[in-house]
């Protein structure tokens, strides 16, 4: 379970794990408690650093520095994850004594949260260590839950359930499409089943399935139908939808690779653990260097949307079919 921020501020946080989502969340809400908003002073009371290029006694410099007219001040540290052992000594005697008006913030890049030296070790002793795990079963239903509340909706176990096995289990795709059912509801409180059906998003997902699956059989010809029956939607999400495929593809295949288990390839998959057979059976139909390919293809896409260099449409008609008669997802070895 992912652990969140508590309604009393900590003088020190340590944030990490695999969803970036909720290390995200949690900073900006840290960042809300100890900056709250609207006395203009915000920029005065903030500091931010990279440990990548920052000396440690800068760090601890900024959080001794008394707030501005307020009572907190907020220094973050990103790219914790590259702090050099040759700086415990500095950041292990700050956490002996940390100033009670500052909260010092670091934000970890790192997927796994291996306490493996004594700074990581002294900062989960001190309960400043907050992992941001991949949610699933209930826990996962639940945050789709609150997420709806948040907005004012409510929804349903069997809609929550309905949403995920359509979307998958990454949290920043669920939000983005309870952004979407929030406004397509409008004034109605309640979002159910058929507001997901009508609104296109079981349509678009199945859509983009089976373009991604007549990718894997190599059939340009179904893959551009697929394509135009996704008319009206922005490349880029296209494009998008298609590459978070792709890189859920792989990762199944390096996981059966490593013999992985069922719920282990679900979580690290981020595929509901009802839709995981379906996802296995098409990542068989690619070898890992085939994908490995695909995904260079598709990276190429997106920056050639980006710049403009053609037409959206002729960007990713061409797309299609490297991936399905170019090599792009052949294997030529």
């Amino acid at each position: 379970m992912a652990k969140g921020v508590d309604d009393k501020l900590k003088a020190v946080y340590y944030l990490c794990g695999p969803e970036d989502f909720l290390v995200e969340k949690s900073l900006a809400d840290i960042k809300a408690k100890a900056l709250g908003a609207g006395n203009g002073l915000e920029s005065f009371n903030y500091q931010s650093f990279d440990a990548r290029s920052s000396k440690p006694e800068e760090v601890i410099s900024a959080a001794y520095t008394l707030p501005v007219f307020a009572e907190k001040r907020l220094v973050v540290v990103k790219t914790a994850e590259s702090i050099k052992e040759a700086a415990y000594a500095v950041y292990l005697d700050y956490l002996s004594s940390p100033s009670s008006s500052t909260a010092l913030v670091f934000v970890s890049g790192a997927v796994k949260a291996e306490k493996t030296n004594r700074f990581l070790r002294a900062l989960s002793d001190n309960g400043y260590f907050s992992v941001m795990n991949h949610l699933s079963g209930p826990a996962l239903v639940d945050w789709v839950s609150k997420e709806s509340r948040a907005q004012g909706k409510t929804i349903s176990r069997q809609t929550a359930m309905k949403l995920i096995s359509i979307v998958g289990t990454r949290l920043r795709d669920l939000k983005g499409e309870l952004d979407k059912l929030a406004l397509f509801v409008g004034d109605n409180k309640v979002i159910d089943d058929k507001d997901v059906e009508e609104s296109g998003l079981d349509l678009r997902h199945e859509t983009v399935y089976g373009l991604t699956d007549a990718i894997a059989s190599k059939d340009a010809r179904t893959a551009i139908t697929a394509f135009d029956r996704l008319a009206g939607e922005e490349p880029l999400m296209i494009v998008g939808a298609i590459a978070r495929q792709i890189r859920t593809l792989y990762k199944l295949r390096a996981l059966q690779r490593k013999g992985a288990s069922a719920q282990v390839m679900a979580v690290e998959a981020g595929v509901p653990s009802f839709f995981l057979d379906k996802n296995l059976k098409m990542s068989q139909r690619f070898t890992e260097r085939e994908l490995s390919a695909a995904l260079k293809l598709l990276y190429k896409a997106n920056l050639d949307l980006k710049s403009n260099a053609a037409s959206e449409s002729a960007v990713i008609v061409d797309l299609i079919i490297g991936l399905c008669l170019k090599g792009g997802c052949r294997d030529n070895r």
